[in-house]
């Protein structure tokens, strides 16, 4: 049995979409995550804030981010916190504390569907790591530490992450990291190597990856937070905007302020 809802999206109930998201986190959330009915901490403790999340969206929202914040304190990391639903009205106790608001994330959604065999898409091996970290480095413009932390041979071998890779020609151009939770599924880490951008690879790596997931887990309903720059590119390919998350950080984290 499904554990969504059914109807439109105007109709289903999005707490069990946000909640679901967050328990995909857990595959790289090595220091700490935690999930309620109210919200979720995945703090993966690298220095990058798109790998330190938090989302609040129920409960006592001032209440909750005061909490977030706290925890964003002890982990000494650059991290976003992000609301929604009742969650949004928790921004004044973010704005006090000295944060920012940064952007509004579409928060998109996929039904069951959406995979498709594609030539030169296959499951990452351990022998694939070095040029994954690769592709990221400079997909992120980030040093190879950092990569290497989502690439990991340790990840590789959770049962609820599966890496996929688009080969040309035997060379990694594109690479994705899928984390399962129940029978929800998320992207995270899409890289497509600068030299090949333009090119239709990370759909192709996106169809190909879910046509492998389906054949080894069975089907799954797919939920991802885009950039607004790539939304047209989940657009293409049968994803829609359920709502929009406020993402907030601090500015010496975003801004280059000391």
């Amino acid at each position: 049995m499904s554990d969504f809802p059914t109807g439109s999206p105007a109709e289903q109930d999005l707490d069990a979409y946000r909640r679901s998201f967050g328990e995909t986190t857990r595959a790289w959330a090595k220091h700490t995550f935690e999930c309620t009915d109210s919200g979720w901490l995945a703090f993966s403790g690298m220095a990058r804030p798109d790998y330190n999340l938090a989302l609040v969206h129920g409960g006592n929202a001032a209440e909750q981010v005061g909490q977030v914040i706290e925890s964003v304190s002890a982990l000494r990391k650059p991290a976003l916190v992000m609301l929604a639903g009742a969650g949004l009205s928790g921004a004044q106790t973010l704005a006090d504390a000295g944060w920012v608001s940064l952007q509004a994330m579409p928060f998109m959604h996929r039904p069951l569907g959406g995979a498709r065999p594609i030539d030169g898409v296959r499951e990452i091996t351990e022998d694939d790591l070095p040029a994954c970290q690769e592709v990221a480095a400079l997909a992120f413009g980030v040093g190879p530490e950092l990569a290497a932390a989502v690439y990991t041979a340790e990840t590789l071998h959770r049962p609820d992450a599966t890496a996929y890779g688009l080969f040309v020609d035997d060379a990694l151009v594109s690479c994705l990291l899928s984390c399962r939770a129940g029978s929800t599924v998320t992207g995270w880490a899409l890289a497509t190597h600068p030299d090949h951008r333009r090119a239709g690879y990370a759909a192709r790596l996106i169809a190909g990856g879910k046509n492998l997931e389906v054949e080894r887990n069975g089907d799954s309903r797919d939920l991802c937070l885009a950039s607004p720059a790539g939304v047209p590119l989940y657009a293409s390919l049968d994803f829609v905007t359920v709502e929009y998350w406020q993402v907030w950080s601090r500015p010496r984290w975003v801004l280059g302020a000391s």
